[in-house]
């Protein structure tokens, strides 16, 4: 079975409370909050308490670096115009992940990439295979040359996305539970419903 949050999250609200394991979320015009527990955790990153629809996905861009072989892109010519490259790469993933992961992420972190583009060779950056071959693609319509792509492991866990608005928990299903309770001592919706 497919886990989904209790209709009443899905609406607007804020996040009341955030901690290692579980977020308070508090809908728009209830007075109790819910709590979001999850286990088995990979990322989390909070835009603000404030947020205007909440759900849980099986199938969202957060999860691709968790669902791809993860691929380097190695260059082995210059870029013409080293920052004109770089906005257009930074465009593309924009786009590719839909504007939940900036480009930073997975820019070789050991060397800016303005020098890198400059000086045409090395690692420029590493990611999903999916994506690295956007990025390929679009580094040879500049005409910079990339080496060889050579994929890692696939991973193969099940996986999920829990967002509010633009925050979000990365988490592992189904082999972890996702529970969703009152946070205070009086009962509300939400009250125990384990989503699994």
């Amino acid at each position: 079975m497919r886990p989904i949050l209790p209709p009443v999250l899905q609406q607007s609200g804020r996040i009341v409370r955030r901690q290692t394991t579980f977020w308070d979320a508090l809908p728009t015009n209830l007075e109790v909050a819910s709590r979001v527990h999850f286990m088995g955790k990979l990322e989390a990153h909070c835009a603000g308490e404030h947020y205007d629809r909440a759900g849980l996905f099986d199938d969202h861009p957060l999860l691709t670096d968790y669902r791809e072989p993860t691929s380097s892109l190695f260059i082995s010519s210059r870029a013409a115009d080293p920052d004109a490259t770089l906005s257009r790469l930074a465009q593309l993933t924009h786009a590719f992940f839909d504007g939940w992961r900036p480009l930073e992420r997975y820019l070789n972190a050991d060397y800016p990439p303005l020098i890198l583009l400059a000086e045409g060779y090395g690692m420029l950056l590493k990611g999903p295979a999916s994506y690295v071959a956007a990025c390929a693609t679009a580094l040879a319509r500049d005409d910079v040359r990339v080496d060889p792509i050579v994929p890692g492991v696939t991973r193969d866990r099940p996986l999920a996305a829990l967002c509010f608005g633009r925050s979000y928990v990365t988490v592992h299903f189904p082999t972890q539970l996702l529970r969703v309770d009152a946070a205070s001592l009086r009962s509300g919706p939400g009250v125990g419903q384990e989503l699994v």
